[in-house]
């Protein structure tokens, strides 16, 4: 076991020694210097063969990649931040353990799309920080407790992004956000619930589809919002998508059967849900 530990960190020192001008690089002003240190870096770890053992890679964005390819997160040129952010989500997505890097990757994260209006302009390099933060949110486990506040606030801001492919991404991070920690989200989740809210009336019938189960995840986190969402829930059971009316009926059935104590919601959702029952669809 020993022989191998000293066998990967000579690896990993000679990868980083290989790679020390690129690196050194991806600080210089000129935008076409980073990103052919970009293109190289990634061809040496993402593309080597045979593939970078785990731990080599680990002790690589330890020792020498981690801050410099963050810090381009924020870089001017959209190509640059594109490349950026999917070398690191390569990199995250091998990694051992996570414990060490989210001190850093989830601010860098919030720093970008953990408000509006988003610091990173493009839609499409959004859509690649929402990746990488269902990666982070998939893999992390419970290291990730203390970094809930950052990940609620890119839930909630992100739920509020034009482009719709991030709409509907952002809902299978929220629901299983409730899933992992449904105490510890509890002070968070009414933030997401009321972005999301919005798009239950969004013009894309999927938009609306998944906002609502994200939504149903959530209030079982805490439903202190339900009251302010009755008028819509009301709107969406009578939805001109049959599938959206479906899933309303079933989501709420199962929240009123699901919530610790149920009584106090009957009158605002029983109606919605007896409604369904009765929709010839």
């Amino acid at each position: 076991r020993g022989n191998g530990q000293r066998r990967r960190t000579a690896m990993a020192e000679d990868l980083v020694q290989g790679l020390a001008r690129d690196i050194n690089c991806l600080a210089e002003d000129n935008r076409n210097t980073r990103k052919r240190a970009l293109q190289k870096i990634t061809d040496a770890v993402l593309g080597a063969s045979p593939p970078l053992e785990p731990a080599v890679m680990a002790s690589a964005w330890e020792r020498a990649l981690r801050v410099p390819l963050l810090k381009l997160f924020g870089d001017p040129t959209e190509k640059n931040r594109e490349m950026a952010v999917t070398l690191v989500t390569g990199i995250v997505d091998k990694l051992p353990d996570l414990s060490s890097t989210l001190p850093t990757l989830v601010p860098t994260i919030v720093s970008r799309v953990g408000s509006t209006p988003f610091e990173e302009p493009c839609e499409e390099v959004r859509l690649l920080l929402l990746d990488i933060s269902r990666l982070v949110m998939s893999r992390a486990g419970t290291s990730l407790a203390p970094h809930l506040k950052g990940v609620a606030c890119v839930c909630a801001a992100l739920a509020t992004d034009s482009f719709p492919e991030v709409k509907k991404g952002v809902t299978p991070m929220a629901k299983a956000l409730a899933a992992a920690f449904p105490e510890a989200l509890a002070p968070h989740a009414p933030l997401i619930v009321k972005a999301l809210a919005a798009n239950l009336s969004h013009q894309h019938s999927r938009v609306r589809a998944a906002s609502l189960d994200a939504i149903c995840a959530l209030l079982l986190v805490d439903a202190s919002t339900l009251p302010d969402l009755a008028e819509r829930l009301v709107i969406l059971a009578t939805d001109h998508a049959a599938p959206v009316r479906e899933q309303c009926t079933r989501l709420l059935g199962d929240l009123l059967v699901q919530l610790p104590d149920p009584e106090p919601q009957y009158a605002r959702l029983l109606p919605v849900v007896v409604h369904g029952l009765c929709d010839e669809v």
